[in-house]
């Protein structure tokens, strides 16, 4: 049933811009097809066990971001590095996880696979951890808390986590999924907590189509045991999956995510992407495969160019929108790897009747399923803010021309 919000002639409008050519995606696929081929085509070619080591490639990249005073792991996924952190640590299967839960639904599927308990604390303005529902929370049983930089903006209550946590033997994660190449004082996040993990899949600030690695202080004595690597085959199934849902074409683009983007005007509308089945079939011990190190390796040589493009777009959009009433949440110390934005229903209408696709926020944790059963403080932030809250486009080849 159509809302009574949404009008005939706000949906004629809405048509009208799209075959006008305003359509505005929120993500596409920026990752150069040519060169894909051309690993695909090396690999074939090359039958010898010489050939190029693009994981090898990748460490090396990396290790110079984080140094040789910490590991570094590989590993297919963000869900799959924060499964094999959890699995390490060698917890008790009464122990508590404390996360936000204003987060993803990656976050709490490693803990529930290993039959942990998630514990939910509430968020400040910016959605990062507060400090105060952290404190709150810790109890005999918690033994891990882990810290988003959520949309690429650093969490400001870090230090007095971290703290705290400290003094009570608790281990602090940093979840540094959509923070790649964000910055605390010169120092990269992920350096900060004695462990962190990173993500390379959608939409995060290395956009592939999967990937992630484990940085670890080597003092910690972490040791990773994966099952076996993925196969190139399945590697490769995956960005052709990538590229079906990111099409790079204009009319394939609105067929594509039409439908996702005409149910954002329903206020009603939450985004849930998952089915209790995926707790089960995720395989989390994955070995990242040679092509997705490779695809990889190629998006990290672009990222200083890709951060300089989202923090342009990103003040475009504060600067011009503030006018229109929106509430910017995080304006400070972010790479803007999503803009968040929290306004009235008709503020967001509007801008998607002009074309331009905007991205949901999360569906707390606490209301999803059946989990409500988990321990949970007051998430008085959490329960008032998120059927507000969205993200503006600020993917690094949007150009400013097309939004104005």
């Amino acid at each position: 049933m159509m809302n009574k919000l949404i009008t005939f002639k706000d949906l004629i409008t809405y048509a009208s811009n799209l075959i006008g050519g305003n359509y505005v995606p929120f993500l596409v696929n920026e990752i150069n097809t040519e060169y894909v081929n051309e690993i695909i085509k090396n690999s074939k070619a090359d039958k010898s066990n010489e050939k190029k080591n693009h994981k090898l490639e990748l460490y090396n990249q990396l290790k110079k971001t984080y140094g040789h005073d910490r590991d570094l792991y590989l590993t297919s996924s963000g869900r799959g590095a924060l499964y094999m952190i959890l699995k390490n640590l060698n917890l008790s299967k009464n122990s508590e996880i404390i996360i936000p839960s204003y987060s993803c639904f990656g976050l709490i599927q490693p803990i529930l696979s290993l039959k942990l308990t998630p514990h939910f604390i509430d968020v400040n303005v910016d959605l990062n951890p507060s400090f105060e529902s952290v404190k709150k929370a810790i109890n005999s049983n918690t033994k891990v808390v882990i810290v988003p930089h959520l949309g690429g903006t650093f969490a400001s209550d870090l230090f007095e986590i971290m703290d705290f946590c400290k003094k009570r033997g608790i281990c602090v994660i940093e979840d540094c999924c959509q923070a790649f190449g964000l910055k605390f004082k010169n120092k990269n996040v992920g350096l900060f907590a004695d462990i962190s993990f990173f993500s390379s899949g959608e939409g995060k600030p290395v956009f592939t189509p999967e990937g992630g690695w484990i940085v670890i202080k080597k003092k910690k004595r972490f040791k990773i045991e994966y099952l076996e690597e993925e196969s190139e085959k399945i590697s490769l199934r995956n960005f052709k999956k990538f590229n079906a849902r990111f099409p790079t074409n204009y009319s394939h683009a609105i067929m594509n995510r039409l439908f996702e983007h005409f149910k954002s005007l329903l206020p009603d509308y939450d985004k849930i992407a998952y089915s209790d089945k995926s707790l089960k079939n995720f395989d989390y011990e994955k070995k990242l495969s040679n092509l997705a190190a490779a695809l990889i390796s190629f998006e990290l040589r672009k990222i200083d160019q890709n951060l300089y493009n989202r923090e342009k777009l990103a003040k475009f959009w504060i600067k011009n929108s503030k006018k229109n009433g929106l509430r910017f949440l995080n304006t400070k110390n972010s790479i803007f790897n999503k803009l968040f934005v929290e306004s009235s229903f008709l503020q967001k209408k509007q801008l998607i009747i002009k074309g331009l696709q905007v991205e949901n926020g999360y569906k707390p944790l606490h209301l999803r399923y059946d989990f409500d059963k988990y321990p949970r403080v007051d998430l008085n932030n959490t329960n008032y803010m998120w059927k507000k809250i969205y993200s503006l486009p600020v993917r690094p080849s949007l150009n400013i021309n097309n939004i104005i």
